[in-house]
């Protein structure tokens, strides 16, 4: 489970929205969007923060949306043997769960739910075969 998304979502922004900006705009936003990988240290960047609570929104949603993220996740890593996406996508949740979450006022109340959701998807994932 890789960072071609951030990668690939740089790309395409530097294709379309990219060539109409400044070139420290377009620095900048490729920062901005190579900073939502997870693995990736948080620098206490106040934009950034908003973005990456922005992106991690997902997990705090009622439940009936988060399990169409997390069924959308796994189509997008269908190649995948089951066995294979489980270890990896259960490493993910883990790592999410020894972490805060949100670092921004605007989605603190989002980080109990976001767990929830988390914990719920590791148990489905450990009872699926």
């Amino acid at each position: 489970m890789g960072k071609e998304n951030e990668l690939e979502s740089t790309r395409f922004f530097e294709r379309t929205a990219g060539r109409f900006l400044p070139p420290e705009t377009v620095t900048e936003v490729v920062r901005l969007i190579l900073a939502t990988d997870f693995r990736q240290p948080r620098t206490g960047d106040p934009d950034e923060a908003l973005l990456i609570d922005l992106d991690f929104s997902i997990l705090g949603a009622p439940w009936p949306e988060y399990d169409t993220y997390r069924h959308a996740v796994r189509r997008e890593y269908a190649v995948v043997p089951n066995d294979a996406y489980k270890a990896g996508r259960s490493a993910v949740l883990r790592r999410f769960l020894s972490v805060p979450l949100f670092a921004t006022g605007h989605f603190a109340a989002l980080e109990q739910p976001a767990r929830g959701n988390i914990q719920r998807e590791l148990e489905l994932l450990a009872a699926s075969s």
